[in-house]
């Protein structure tokens, strides 16, 4: 029975339930606002790490097969074996979508490519690229877009006659789809919004501090890791801290994972473009590379070296009479001979159709005269089985040996040229 002394008891009851389910609806209300906000800054956060690695992807794909591309050609690689490097690659990168069009001048030089045109005209990257002569990066359909400008070079005008340097001589097309981008984000970070959805039921406050403390800094470290990583081109890892989540930890282990991939990637277009594709040995790029950093040690005090050109006497004729497969096994034969007679410090390279050059360091001339007999015979003893012939070659060898701040890297070449062809006269004169 109710009486009029307990209708404030009841009121109050009304009023405290009413109080409760008022303040049970706000904090509902505002752990929905919250959740949703995080959820908002999550989404934020995860596209903007996504673009960043998929920008510093890009860039680092498009750059290091334009240097590859650019070592091939100089050997003069055709179309078909370009786009079977550009296969290969594909394949490599699965989800990524490169190709590379030609600029005008270039299709007028050395023919068009099926298709160039109509990019050149309506894809808007190759069009951006050629405008503006610089990199140009655009998000459409859920993909990154990024057009990686080819620039003539003032040593290439020897083969692109048409252009000067500085031109576009073409663009690299890579398209990377977000989706895979965000999915090592996504798969870190939602058991980590589960944990903090529960424990934000519980009490709101705590998960303010969880989510600053335990979400939103680490997430913000690992951004401003990764900016710098995009605005610098660094290859930087990213050191995770004790106090960082797990899920965040399992981000930063993708996030070096791919980093590692890269630089995997790196090291090996890198190895390929210092390699010659039928010899094995190192390719004119390398041999320039290494020639001026032993000049630079032994301006610096180190021992003296000796260059030795070697030129084959009288392979024009295998390859007119045999073919170029005959004469593809001669080369491989005289290289497989100059890489056993040479040192393990010394550098044999290819540098040319028929053209060999060693590199030997701590070598004055006195020990060079033994290298090259002891090469000339190495090469003299070659017996090549090609079909029922055998065929054996010969060759000419200059050497020039540097002092010390006495001659540039250039005039080495040029003396060691001067030499080998001085030697190949004196040959053809004793026969």
């Amino acid at each position: 029975m109710i009486t009029q002394e307990n209708m404030p008891l009841k009121s109050l009851n009304k009023n405290s339930t009413t109080i409760n389910r008022l303040f049970a609806i706000v904090f509902f209300i505002v752990t929905i606002v919250a959740s949703l906000l995080i959820y908002s800054v999550y989404l934020n956060q995860r596209d903007a790490v996504a673009a960043k690695v998929g920008l510093v992807e890009a860039h680092q794909t498009a750059g290091l097969l334009y240097e590859h591309l650019y070592s091939v050609m100089r050997k003069g690689w055709t179309r078909q074996e370009i786009d079977e490097l550009l296969h290969h690659v594909g394949k490599r990168l699965p989800y990524y979508q490169i190709d590379v069009v030609r600029s005008e001048t270039v299709a007028k030089q050395f023919g068009e490519v099926p298709g160039d045109t109509e990019k050149r005209s309506s894809n808007p990257i190759v069009v951006e690229v050629i405008k503006k002569r610089e990199d140009v990066v655009l998000t459409e359909n859920d993909h990154l877009h990024y057009g990686f400008a080819v620039k003539m070079k003032a040593e290439c005008s020897g083969c692109h006659t048409s252009a000067k340097a500085g031109d576009i001589n073409g663009v690299i097309l890579v398209t990377i789809p977000y989706s895979q981008l965000r999915q090592p984000i996504e798969d870190a970070v939602k058991p980590m919004a589960t944990m903090l959805g529960t424990i934000m039921l519980i009490l709101f406050g705590t998960i303010f501090w969880v989510i600053r403390a335990r979400v939103i800094n680490p997430i913000q470290d690992f951004n401003e890791n990764v900016s710098e990583c995009s605005e610098n081109h660094s290859e930087k890892r990213i050191s995770t801290m004790a106090h960082w989540p797990t899920e965040v930890i399992s981000l930063t282990k993708s996030f070096n994972f791919l980093m590692d991939r890269i630089q995997d990637d790196k090291k090996l277009l890198e190895e390929q473009s210092q390699r010659d594709a039928l010899t094995g040995l190192s390719n004119r790029r390398h041999f320039d590379d290494f020639l001026l950093q032993t000049k630079k040690d032994a301006d610096n005090g180190a021992d003296i070296f000796t260059v030795l050109l070697l030129d084959l006497d009288e392979f024009k004729p295998i390859n007119d009479l045999h073919g170029h497969a005959a004469g593809d096994a001669i080369l491989v034969a005289v290289a497989h001979a100059i890489r056993n007679t040479a040192r393990e410090a010394d550098l044999a390279s290819r540098i040319g159709g028929d053209e060999f050059a060693v590199i030997a360091v701590s070598t004055n001339a006195d020990v060079a005269k033994e290298v090259m007999e002891r090469i000339r015979s190495a090469i003299s003893a070659v017996k090549v089985r090609f079909g029922h012939l055998t065929l054996s070659v010969s060759c000419s060898i200059g050497a020039e040996t540097y002092h010390s701040n006495a001659k540039t890297a250039s005039d080495l070449l040029k003396a060691a040229d001067a030499a080998m062809y001085k030697d190949k006269a004196s040959r053809k004169a004793k026969h």
